[in-house]
């Protein structure tokens, strides 16, 4: 899986719609689209921690982009549960991927397995 370690700073606005998103391709291990090689129906999640805990502060729901899955499209203007209190305040998380499908769990992050990334959300106005 092709996911940055660090994704960068996201910029939230509390005033307006949060529309923007990143894509990741979720791939097995040779590259193949999880969809493909894996089979579809699997949930995708997002797991939180502020930087440097170990305590889950939130698990959001994000989507496949299609039908193949084979990427997720990953809003970080919609999980207001983990905007900063105060205008120019940012936050350090870590996430990785929850994929889940009948009892089975599986992480995935920028090493193809269940190594977090990283990313900010910076709070404007």
């Amino acid at each position: 899986m092709a996911v940055t370690k660090n994704i960068g700073t996201w910029i939230v606005n509390t005033e307006t719609d949060n529309v923007v998103s990143w894509r990741e391709a979720i791939t097995d291990e040779a590259g193949t689209a999880w969809g493909t090689s894996v089979g579809t129906g699997w949930t995708p999640e997002l797991e939180i921690r502020v930087a440097g805990t170990d305590a889950l502060v939130a698990t959001a729901s994000i989507s496949w982009e299609d039908s193949s899955d084979g990427a997720v499209l990953i809003f970080p203007g919609s999980m207001t549960a983990l905007f900063p209190a105060s205008a120019g305040q940012a936050i350090d998380y870590e996430a990785v991927i929850k994929l889940s499908k009948a009892g089975i769990v599986v992480r995935k992050g920028p090493d193809g397995v269940g190594t977090v990334f990283a990313f900010r959300l910076l709070r404007f106005p």
